[in-house]
């Protein structure tokens, strides 16, 4: 059978949580994730974003990246990027191939038999650098094979709960599972908005504690000293609070970072040098929305931190044997000499600026009419993306087309979206585990949002259309509630591009 068809025989939304299969699975192809340095990325929202940010700045270095993240938007090769192309049909079906040729064939779930291959070219191709999403949790997480050089938690929000745990702490908890012994953690804006946010960056830091983790928490500029006063009381070894002090634009964000710090008896860690050295300056991103100001400065960390071993990896790699030492240390010392602090500042920008993401407040313009379209499907989400929308249009109304997968909290995500809305249209995806249209009104209604008109269209093609039709005047289009949805919108609209103005921005 075709590994694509076997594949989809899997099942995409089965979930079987667990490393057992994985762990015996990667010993059968000789561990090839152990071969190449690696960052981790975990968290609830933010985790894509910061992926890609990764990726751009790092790839303007001479370096071979690799990037695998979830879900997919249109097709599941975009799962794999290598130098920030999609991988080919041809590469991943014959890693699957492989993958599925040691055995445990009637085993692998979809994601462990995806994670597993991808991480069977990355080795073949020969990267650099392993940029790898968490794709649910952590501490069960498929990819938590991995052995990284640097660990990033983006944020924590109410998610996947029936797998993770129905309060923030527990869901923390499992999403601290992929912290390593004395791995260098990036925490971003963790449960800031709930209650119980101090407790879940507690739980963290406890983690880091227990592990022997330099730490490096970003945080609110107003946040800073509150945080250092957090800080003093653990016994990290080394910690620094990266400050961002974001501005909204139209076209993206910009935001000025800055480093404060802290190490045990004086002993600095080294891993943190290049932060020290570059991280305070100016940075633009073409992405809106203050969250993102947050991914940028995660995104930024986790390059710095890598940025050595990658590039002793590529020297390795041509043949240059000297510089072992400096590959197993992460030594800075070869990297500021090729690199100066401000060629390093120039290069992260340049590679910041050619940053693009899909399905994150993605605009499209059709005759005359402005559309967002988001998959965020969790309330941080929700709160994300209302204030981008109001920070761009302050005084314009929604005009709302929603999908959500059956497990996620409608009426939380929209008491939390807070903008104005015109109308809603409801409709539902082709998947099993889609939300009916129906359950989507109840939703709707146990928010209490105030909405002039709801309409229910379970076919996404009508439901397009009415959402296009219902954008008139100065109301803007919202599509969002899932990921999955974002393929049914895009494809439709492509329909419709031999007969309007429609283009991609």
């Amino acid at each position: 059978m075709d590994p694509f068809e076997y594949l989809e025989t899997r099942g995409m939304f089965n979930i079987d949580p667990g490393l057992e299969r994985m762990e015996k699975i990667m010993r059968s192809l000789k561990d090839p994730h152990l071969s190449i340095p690696s960052v981790h990325i975990g968290g609830t929202n933010g985790k894509g974003s910061t992926s890609v940010i990764v990726e751009a700045i790092l790839g303007e270095f001479p370096l071979r990246t690799g990037m695998y993240t979830s879900p997919h938007l249109i097709s599941v090769l975009e799962r794999l990027r290598i130098d920030k192309k999609d991988i080919d049909r041809e590469t991943l079906g014959r890693a699957m191939s492989r993958v599925l040729a040691v055995g445990m064939r009637e085993e692998l779930t979809y994601f462990e038999l995806l994670t597993a291959a991808s991480y069977l070219v990355m080795e073949e191709i020969k990267v650099d650098i392993n940029i790898s999403e968490v794709g649910m949790g952590g501490r069960l997480d498929a990819t938590n094979v991995l052995e990284p050089q640097a660990i990033a938690i983006t944020s924590i929000s109410m998610d996947h709960m029936e797998h993770l745990g129905y309060d923030p702490v527990s869901i923390t908890s499992e999403k601290c599972g992929v912290i390593k012994t004395s791995t260098p953690v990036v925490v971003g804006e963790v449960c800031n908005h709930l209650q119980e946010g101090e407790r879940c960056l507690r739980t963290i830091l406890d983690r880091c504690t227990q592990n022997g983790c330099p730490v490096i928490l970003v945080s609110k500029k107003a946040d800073v000293e509150r945080k250092k006063e957090l800080l003093s009381s653990y016994r990290v070894p080394d910690w620094r609070i990266v400050s961002v002090d974001p501005q909204i634009g139209p076209s993206g964000t910009r935001a000025t970072l800055d480093v404060a710090g802290f190490a045990r008896g004086g002993q600095k860690e080294p891993k943190f040098a290049l932060i020290d050295e570059v991280l305070r300056h100016d940075y633009e991103l073409p992405l809106v929305g203050v969250h993102q100001a947050y991914n940028m400065a995660i995104g930024i960390c986790l390059s710095l931190l890598v940025l050595p071993f990658a590039l002793y990896h590529s020297r390795l790699r041509e043949g240059d044997a000297g510089v072992i030492s400096s590959f197993i240390s992460g030594g800075i010392e070869g990297v500021v000499k090729e690199y100066p602090s401000a060629n390093l500042r120039e290069m992260v920008q340049t590679g910041l600026k050619k940053v693009s993401i899909p399905g994150r407040m993605e605009v499209f313009r059709h005759d005359g009419r402005e559309l967002f379209v988001d998959g965020g499907h969790n309330i941080e989400a929700a709160r994300s993306i209302g204030s981008a929308l109001r920070s761009i249009h302050p005084e314009r109304k929604v005009v709302l087309l929603m999908a959500m997968m059956g497990d996620k909290e409608v009426a939380g995500f929209l008491r939390n979206l807070k903008v104005e809305v015109a109308s809603i249209i409801l409709t539902t995806m082709p998947y099993d585990r889609a939300m009916p249209p129906e359950d989507l009104l109840n939703g709707v209604v146990r928010s209490g949002l105030d909405s002039e008109e709801v309409h229910i269209r379970p076919d996404i093609g009508t439901a397009v259309d009415q959402w296009l039709d219902l954008v008139y005047d100065d109301k803007i289009g919202l599509a969002t509630g899932s990921f999955y949805l974002y393929r049914f919108v895009k494809e439709h609209l492509e329909v419709q591009k031999d007969r309007s103005d429609l283009s991609f921005c």
